[in-house]
């Protein structure tokens, strides 16, 4: 069921062209070194000019964790996303709960309310429709 979700969901995307050319990876043909190799070859032209650049990293540590899932949702609805497949990925990330176990002590029930399943075939997917087109400028 996941495998027809996920590919539902890039299907639509790809379909409608609205995943932006410049977010690599996750997707099949897309990597993540194409982007680096080009963005280094931009900023050393740049130097070469004599321009000086600034650069903000960003740290992507526990993405998959931080994505409200309502957000999310409201996401694929803007994206024309609805009926069973909206409600499929609804029942896939919500009603969940999670506790710790450390040496046998265990906490309290707690509902999760944000974050994709890693290890999923719709988490990588869900993210990327999630970020789409953050952080997007021109040089």
């Amino acid at each position: 069921m996941e495998g027809i979700i996920s590919d539902a969901l890039v299907n639509h995307m790809k379909t409608n062209e609205f995943f932006t050319n410049k977010q690599p990876g996750f997707l099949k043909g897309r990597s993540a070194t194409l982007p680096l190799l080009n963005v280094l070859d931009d900023w050393t032209k740049l130097l070469d000019a004599g321009i000086s650049i600034d650069v903000l990293y960003t740290d992507f540590q526990k993405a998959f964790n931080t994505v409200p899932h309502r957000r999310l949702l409201a996401k694929l609805t803007s994206y024309g996303f609805s009926g069973k497949i909206l409600t499929r990925i609804q029942s896939f990330l919500t009603g969940r709960k999670q506790r710790v176990v450390v040496m046998g002590q265990k906490s309290l029930w707690e509902w999760i309310m944000g974050g994709v399943h890693q290890g999923s075939m719709i988490g990588p997917i869900s993210f990327l429709i999630y970020i789409n087109y953050c952080g997007q400028s021109e040089l």
